[in-house]
This record gives C-alpha cells, structure tokens and sequence, in this order.
C-alpha cells in the first residue's frame, strides 16, 4: 500500500511539472505574441508618418501642372440687377445669370456692385453656388 501511494505522489509530481512547463511553454507564446504585435504596430506607425506625402509640395510644379482656367482671374458683377460673371480683361460677359441683386442679402449687393474677383472657374462655380441658390 505504501509502494501504492509512493507511486501515486510520484505520478502526481510528474503531473504538475508537465502541467508547470506547458504554463510556461504558454507564457512564453503570449510574451512573444505580445512582442510581435507591438513590433508590426511601430512599423506601421513609423510607415505612416514617413511615408505620407506632404501637403505642400513645392509649389513651382504645381503652378506647371495647373490648366489655363486655374490660373483664370474672373470678376463677378451687378449688372441690371442680375448677376453677371466676365473675365478679367475681357468687355464681353463670361456668364450672365438669373439672380437678381435685389434678392441677396444688403450685404452682399454693395461687393457685387464694385465687383468680385474670383480666382479659378472651381472658386467661381463655388460662388455662384453661393449666390445664386
């Protein structure tokens, strides 16, 4: 009986050494997971912030690349009470409109009437957007 209950403490010991090494067998998978991870985190952080393109990038090949009517200076008017868009320079209208100056805000009748320089025909459609909606 005694050989019995030896062998029973001895299995037991085993038991818990194999089940003490596969804890740490485990430990070690989750410490290297861990490591791993951050790791592929700060290489895409470090990748995002380097590799990103500025902004601002020199402006003398973006004035290249522009097209003509980028660089087209436009100036938008009153004219018999309705609004009315001609290129700078030009005598002849651009873009007569259907918007009559009276029905705008006071504030803005006084700027139409001196005339309202726009640069670029993306700036003007966004201000006859304004005006005329």
């Amino acid at each position: 009986m005694r050989k019995a209950l030896f062998l029973k403490d001895k299995n037991k010991a085993k038991y818990d050494v194999c089940r003490r090494e596969k804890l740490y067998q485990r430990n070690d998978f989750m410490k290297k997971l861990v490591l791993i991870t951050g790791i592929i985190l700060m290489l895409c952080l470090f990748t995002s912030v380097y590799a990103s393109v500025p902004e601002n990038i020199n402006t003398s090949t973006n004035t290249q690349t522009l097209d003509k009517t980028e660089t087209d200076v436009f100036v938008m008017k009153s004219e018999n009470n309705r609004i009315v868009v001609y290129k700078k320079g030009e005598s002849a209208p651009f873009i007569k409109t259907d918007t009559l100056v009276s029905s705008l805000p006071r504030g803005d009748i006084p700027l139409l009437e001196k005339g309202i320089e726009i640069n670029g025909e993306k700036n003007l459609q966004k201000a006859l957007e304004d005006f005329c909606s």
